[in-house]
């Protein structure tokens, strides 16, 4: 994977972080607007995003969401993070997620290839993210 590096800063944080980033499709950059969560084991994005980017299904699978398992359609695409690196990879449709005013849901197939931060600290919250981890963090040996 190539190098990313970045941090989003927060003044009035809602209890989710979202960010603006970018599919990359037929040579144009797109932009979404993205969730990133620890809970989900792949990436997703909503069907009118991937309506919107004329994506072809790879193939269908299960998909285990907190509304149940579903039937989904799997799209393999490139995502933009933060401006800086392209990620390949394969993501499911998952229907509840626009109704959450996102379309991309970064999950742990991305965050579990590098170093994840959330911190607040005097009602400022952070999130930091790198690829590849520089080493294990760990808040107990500082």
């Amino acid at each position: 994977m190539e190098e990313l590096v970045f941090t989003k800063i927060y003044d009035k944080f809602e209890g989710r972080i979202i960010t603006e980033e970018h599919i990359v499709n037929d040579e144009k950059d797109i932009p979404v607007s993205a969730a990133w969560d620890t809970g989900s084991t792949f990436s997703c994005i909503s069907p009118e995003f991937a309506k919107q980017l004329n994506l072809q299904p790879l193939c269908d699978d299960k998909l285990h969401t907190p509304y149940g398992i579903i039937q989904s359609k799997l799209y393999d695409v490139d995502i933009l993070l933060n401006k800086q690196a392209i990620y390949t990879v394969r993501v499911a449709e998952n229907p509840n997620m626009h109704r959450e005013n996102v379309d991309l849901l970064i999950g742990m197939d991305i965050i579990s290839e590098g170093d994840f931060v959330i911190s607040t600290y005097e009602d400022i919250t952070s999130f930091s993210f790198r690829i590849p981890s520089k080493g294990l963090i760990d808040f107990t040996k500082e």
